[in-house]
């Protein structure tokens, strides 16, 4: 058999290639392993939104549990929360179900160990082997030495807030340079994206990746008619510029038209503050 770990896990056509079976063996295996004379080990297991993840983790986790460890389960949060809430809850392992970037039929598995950190070729290579030996010396504990199961619904939350926590731009900075300009309106969201740096695919903002994640960043959008964007992007850089990687980016496009909605007006007439007219 060839080696059944890839560069980011075991991934294959879900059902067909990466069966409930496999899942299962996965799961026994990779807990054995990751866990060995560990006292009721605990191993967090999430997924992304894929149809096949509630299949492959339900056998998943009865492979964990068949060993004596407990499963906790974050439901779905992107892969990089596993491998943060593995070190934060203290966790002896982490698995993620996901295909990253791979069309929908496709599906993966990705071990982290106890710090979340992706596995090393020679763990991944023990995984296999407790499975082509068929589990040997492997327990099969009974009664209260079954794994059980644990569900931590506010996984995504606290890892949202740590996301939020990672973002170096100074917004109040921002927001002070913004109020003296006189906007008086804008639109802030919390996003995920990624991108290329420098032409590497190997970087994201100084961040190594070994696959295509998603890392946290601030959006602004702002809508001017008054104020000319010329001056507002000589105020935006000002603000923002620190001249490491991370300060961002600044899209300037035109807007076809705005309606306010209570009112009726359009254009220039819909952006006016009431007390202004």
């Amino acid at each position: 058999m060839g080696r059944m770990f890839g560069t980011d896990g075991v991934r294959g056509i879900a059902n067909t290639e990466l069966t409930a079976e496999l899942a299962y063996n996965l799961g026994r295996a990779g807990a054995y392993v990751l866990t060995e004379g560990t006292h009721k080990p605990r191993i967090l297991v999430a997924k992304d939104t894929r149809i096949s993840g509630d299949m492959l983790e339900s056998a998943l986790v009865a492979g964990i549990l068949s060993v004596g460890a407990e499963a906790i389960i974050l439901g779905v949060v992107p892969t990089p929360a596993v491998a943060h809430l593995t070190r934060e809850y203290n966790a002896d392992a982490g698995v993620m179900i996901s295909a990253s970037h791979n069309p929908v039929e496709y599906n993966g598995i990705k071990f982290f160990d106890g710090k979340g950190y992706k596995l090393s070729d020679s763990l991944e290579d023990e995984i296999q082997r407790v499975i082509e030996c068929g589990f040997k010396g492997v327990p099969s504990p009974v009664g209260e030495g079954v794994g059980r199961v644990y569900r931590e619904e506010s996984a995504l939350n606290e890892y949202i807030e740590y996301a939020k926590s990672t973002i170096k731009t100074d917004f109040k900075r921002l927001k002070v340079a913004l109020d003296k300009l006189g906007i008086t309106g804008m639109t802030v969201t919390n996003v995920l994206g990624y991108g290329m740096q420098k032409g590497s695919t190997d970087y994201y903002r100084g961040v190594p990746l070994d696959e295509v994640t998603l890392l946290p960043q601030l959006k602004v959008e702002i809508v001017v008619c008054k104020i000319p964007v010329d001056t507002l992007v000589k105020v935006i850089k000002k603000a923002l510029y620190t001249g490491k990687i991370g300060d961002g980016k600044i899209f300037v496009q035109d807007v076809e038209n705005v309606i306010k909605i209570r009112t009726n007006e359009e254009g220039y007439d819909a952006l006016q503050d009431d007390d202004e007219k």
